[in-house]
């Protein structure tokens, strides 16, 4: 889930570059527990 204040319409290519690149940092555990918490 990516959530964004900018509306479809308005929704262009330079905010779908930022979106992958948000999605692209996050840990993804697939339902995993890690050893730290």
């Amino acid at each position: 889930i990516y959530i964004t204040d900018i509306l479809w319409p308005d929704f262009r290519k330079p905010e779908y570059l930022v979106a992958l690149e948000a999605f692209q940092r996050r840990e993804r555990r697939f339902g995993a527990i890690t050893e730290e918490g």
